[in-house]
């Protein structure tokens, strides 16, 4: 029994990769396990039904679809086609872009097609997890190129993963847990460009960056050269200039290269982005320099404390010890200087802002926090477990500091109790008692306990995060296998089930519970429907212009609103409402056939008014005479004309717009709670 702890516990002469990969292995397949069973015992699936979450359901599915179709053209009919546009995504849009946000990600790719849509829910499942275990694999990679210590390694790794960063995320967005995946093998890459070897690996890594997601490429490419920096100066004493410029330039032509590489999928969706509506420029309204004390607090409460979410970094807390062990230390001056800068983000909107182009702040830069607390954790697994006096003292010290942080926040700012910074207290000063305990008998007992504690307080951080009796996360998500049968719910699938006569062969199709999360991108009819963070900016002003209250954001749009005149310009030839639902029916549509979907009735209508997708009109308006009309003449003016920016030769100008608007003259009472602002009444 001794010689197996000894084998895997103790210290090792060098790094073993198998054994860090079976030790971090086994640990996070029980960790997960556990998280699986919370949302099991629950009820719940991994699908938000709010905002975001039923999207990813969509957009995995449609890419499924679409790589199993390609693959079918290939294989089946022996040819070689992909389809680059699609009607089904919002009122039609680049396939491509549409995916951008997980196209090109191998776990998709090679998952996605050997799941069908009823199935789903468990792919999401299986991605989520994958994307949660390779980071911790490629955190072991940076480790192993550092030849550290191998239970170091695998308990830094479970550091990482379950950090309350990761562990918010990996469900809501599991595209936040990408750059997790490739920051620790970006920075593997920039350590043997410092040391001299080619820039193959860093030129893949950027490749592979750019392809999954060009926003988080960013902000690892900007991380790397920081962090290059802190770290040229940590490497080379002598003739830096000489050394400085040769790495510079070989960063340089491996980055160029890489762009160049990517450049056909890059470059459209840089384009865009740039004149995407949400590639916004704002400025938060206290300003960029500080955040208010209140989110400052709270951020460095929650370093070390479970419970964490939005912009929470929740490391375990044992990594308290290993950040002043760190600093005591001498030498790694780089590696402080690039933590410091990380933790500069916790204080200052400015790093948030710097790391999303300057648009606006953000949180998503924050993977950086959990690698560096968890590789300050590996690299000072072993002085932490010899818990030598000094050491000692210093965790003694960083504990009660901690504590009196804490006590200060809920004394002077926040003035609440906070239980999971007071659990925090608990297991830094319980650490410090076992350690002092254990300090007469031999160290790899030691190793077994920091190696027991790490499981532990990731297992709690989970506990904590997700629990019913704590922060209950588990009611922000969906009940289980629910996703799929509320897609099967939708009225659009009506179409698909009865028999129209289908006169035209492009027409779109309007419904009372269209999802925008959903979008039409699974079924077979053309919709309005449209989410996605590139949406192109024409499609989101013309709604915002109309005062289409569907159009919920720049980014999302949720039909027209049963409008008769907006649905008829968009080529919408039928209507599919539920029993009791058919005053929400646009004028001029008649009913034409009824059905059943599983619990409830639908009725389909017909668009007297139908226009197919292309019609031409005799003359023009102007941008700047559209603007000055109201909503409702908006619309009308476009089923009469069309609006051009400039106007045109040998093309006549609109001089007789009819409007059916009619004013009724009123008197308001009460403007509690409203105000008139320019024309539009807003609800404070």
């Amino acid at each position: 029994m001794y010689r197996i702890i000894e084998k895997y516990f103790g210290e090792a002469d060098e790094f073993n990769m198998k054994r860090a990969f079976s030790v971090y292995s086994l640990l996070f397949l029980l960790l997960m396990s556990f998280t699986y069973l919370l949302f099991y015992s629950a009820g719940k699936g991994p699908f938000q039904f709010e905002v975001d979450g039923l999207t990813y359901f969509s957009r995995i599915a449609y890419i499924g679809r679409y790589v199993r179709s390609v693959l079918q053209n290939i294989f089946l009919n022996k040819s070689l086609s992909f389809p680059v546009y699609d009607f089904r995504i919002g009122l039609g849009d680049d396939v491509f872009i549409y995916m951008w946000v997980g196209l090109l990600n191998p776990i998709i790719l090679f998952t996605a097609p050997f799941f069908s849509i009823e199935h789903t829910e468990k792919l999401y499942w299986l991605i989520c997890f994958l994307h949660m275990y390779l980071s911790g694999v490629s955190f072991l990679f940076f480790c192993s190129y550092k030849k550290m210590d191998v239970l170091a390694s695998a308990c830094g790794a479970i550091a990482y993963v379950f950090s309350g960063f990761a562990l918010f995320y990996f469900l809501k967005h599991f595209l936040f847990i990408v750059p997790m995946i490739l920051l620790p093998l970006m920075f593997l890459a920039l350590e043997k460009v410092l040391h001299g070897e080619k820039p193959v690996l860093f030129i893949a890594m950027v490749v592979l960056a750019f392809l999954i997601n060009f926003v988080f490429a960013c902000m690892m490419i900007i991380m790397t050269f920081i962090c290059g920096v802190f770290r040229f100066f940590d490497i080379y004493k002598e003739k830096r200039f000489k050394h400085f410029c040769s790495i510079l330039f070989k960063c340089s032509v491996g980055f160029l290269t890489a762009v160049m590489l990517v450049a056909p999928f890059l470059f459209p969706v840089v384009f865009k982005f740039l004149e995407s509506p949400r590639n916004l420029d704002i400025v938060p309204s206290g300003g960029l320099l500080l955040f208010n004390k209140y989110f400052v607090f709270d951020c460095i409460t929650y370093l070390f404390a479970p419970g964490g979410m939005w912009g929470r970094t929740s490391m375990i807390p044992v990594c308290i010890f290993a950040l002043v062990c760190l600093f005591k230390k001498k030498g790694d001056r780089g590696l402080k200087l690039f933590i410091l800068f990380s933790f500069l983000g916790l204080v200052s909107p400015m790093v948030g802002y710097f790391f999303n182009a300057g648009k606006y702040v953000t949180d998503r830069w924050m993977f950086i926090l959990p690698f560096v607390l968890a590789y300050a954790f590996t690299l000072m697994f072993h002085r932490i477990a010899k818990w030598r006096d000094e050491d000692k003292k210093l965790c003694i010290i960083a504990t009660g500091a901690y504590a009196l942080f804490v006590l200060i926040s809920y004394v002077f700012v926040i003035k609440r109790v906070n239980m999971y910074a007071f659990y925090a207290s608990i297991a830094m000063l319980s650490m410090v008692l076992l350690f002092s305990l254990l300090k007469r008998y031999n160290l790899t007992y030691r190793r077994v306990l920091l190696f027991c504690m790490t499981g532990f307080f990731a297992l709690m951080n989970i506990y904590f995060l997700y629990s019913t009796d704590y922060v209950n996360y588990l009611k922000t998500f969906g009940p289980k296998d629910r996703a799929y049968i509320v897609f099967n719910e939708l009225s659009i699938n009506m179409l698909d089930e009865i028999e129209i006569p289908y006169s035209y062969s492009f027409f779109r199709s309007d419904a009372t519970n269209v999802y925008p999360l959903f979008s039409y991108n699974l079924v077979k009819q053309y919709g309005l429907t449209g989410y996605t963070s590139l949406l192109p900016p024409v499609y989101a002003d013309s709604q915002f212009a109309l005062e289409n209250i569907g159009a919920w954001h720049f980014y999302r749009i949720q039909g027209f609103n049963e409008r008769a005149a907006l649905d008829t310009l968009a080529s919408v030839k039928y209507f599919i409402a539920p029993r009791g639902k058919e005053a929400l029916v646009p004028y001029g549509f008649i009913r034409i056939a009824e059905d059943e979907n599983n619990f409830l009735s639908y009725s389909v209508f017909e668009n007297n008014y139908f226009l197919p997708i292309g019609y031409t009109y005799s003359n023009y308006i102007t941008q700047e005479d559209y603007k000055r009309l109201s909503a409702l003449d908006k619309q009308e003016t476009l089923l009469q004309t069309v609006v051009l920016e400039i106007s045109p030769h040998g093309f006549g100008k609109s001089r007789n717009l009819k409007f059916s608007e009619v004013s009724v003259p009123c008197n308001i009472t009460n403007m509690d709670g409203v105000e008139w602002d320019d024309g539009v009444l807003r609800i404070k």
